[in-house]
């Protein structure tokens, strides 16, 4: 729990990176939760070549990536303008039997969204309706273009109140990763 609240603590990529290599040394295996806090630094300063590198990492490791882990592997690439391997990651977290939560739809929309990919875009709401995620106003402000900090505020704060944490988490993530701020 020390080193995960560390590593939660750290930023910036090279801090992060850093502490995870003292945490190796000190002779624990790390798991997925440091992992992904590597990833979601990496997503912040949009190293998605350094993400895919940690989660390259982590699945040699044995360490079975969850949802959050692939969703930080896909900001990171919609901050460096990766859709592709955006898409590819979505792919590869549906085969691995990993189910994508509203985060995960809505950084691939936010990809594709950045890269003019209307139709993609357009077509992810129908894949988060088939795969029975509803859609939040976050959501449909990513696909026609206008996420705001507000709605990010209301969304967490919607997570919150259901005790949804890692929704609240994923969407702070997102937030900031949209260069906003809480």
């Amino acid at each position: 729990v020390t080193f995960t609240a560390l590593l939660g603590a750290s930023r910036g990529v090279q801090a992060t990176s850093e502490l995870l290599e003292t945490i190796r040394a000190a002779g624990v295996q790390p798991d997925v939760v440091m992992y992904t806090a590597l990833l979601a630094a990496c997503a912040r300063e949009g190293q998605w070549e350094q993400a895919e590198a940690a989660f390259r990492e982590m699945a040699a490791s044995g360490t079975r990536p969850d949802c959050i882990a692939y969703n930080a592997l896909m900001g990171a690439y919609k901050e460096g303008g990766q859709w592709q391997r955006a898409e590819q990651a979505l792919r590869e977290m549906k085969a691995a039997g990993v189910r994508p939560d509203e985060a995960t739809y809505n950084t691939i929309m936010g990809a594709y969204y950045r890269a003019e990919q209307w139709d993609r875009a357009a077509r992810v709401l129908e894949d988060m309706k088939g795969q029975g995620v509803r859609p939040s106003a976050l959501t449909l402000n990513i696909l026609i273009g206008v996420p705001d900090a507000w709605s990010y505020k209301a969304l967490m704060i919607a997570y919150g109140h259901a005790a949804r944490h890692e929704g609240a988490a994923a969407c702070l993530h997102n937030m900031r990763a949209a260069g906003l701020e809480p």
